[in-house]
């Protein structure tokens, strides 16, 4: 049975309308989203290791809040402080990156919050 969609204007608008809100309604589910947060964090620690094995960026020490700065502009990908130091712990416990903390302010910070310097151990400290 073939339906002669061009005599029925009808059928033609509904068509068009029913396709153009189901590409905008069209819902992730909660398995393909968490599947999309997983890749997208495994893309974010790949490009942390390759920052770290190939690249000379901690050759000179960084802060955390210095590298969120420095991805965003250089490699457009939006870290927060907190990800990117759980990035970086797995390369602090093997001995690749060494920390530096930076002197207390006047106001007492707390010892989570409190600034460090990153940077390979071996090279330039300050």
């Amino acid at each position: 049975m073939k339906i002669d969609e061009e005599h029925l204007t009808d059928l033609k608008y509904f068509k068009k309308n029913y396709f153009a809100d189901q590409e905008l309604k069209s819902p992730i589910s909660p398995f393909e989203e968490s599947n999309n947060q997983n890749k997208y964090h495994r893309q974010q620690l790949e490009l942390i290791a390759y920052i770290i094995y190939r690249s000379n960026y901690f050759n000179s020490s960084k802060t955390l809040e210095a590298m969120v700065a420095d991805f965003r502009k250089h490699y457009q990908v939006a870290f927060t402080s907190e990800i990117l130091y759980a990035f970086l712990l797995k390369y602090l416990g093997s001995g690749i990156l060494d920390k530096k903390a930076l002197q207390r302010t006047a106001r007492r910070m707390p010892a989570n919050r409190r600034p460090y310097l990153y940077f390979k151990k071996g090279s330039a400290k300050v």
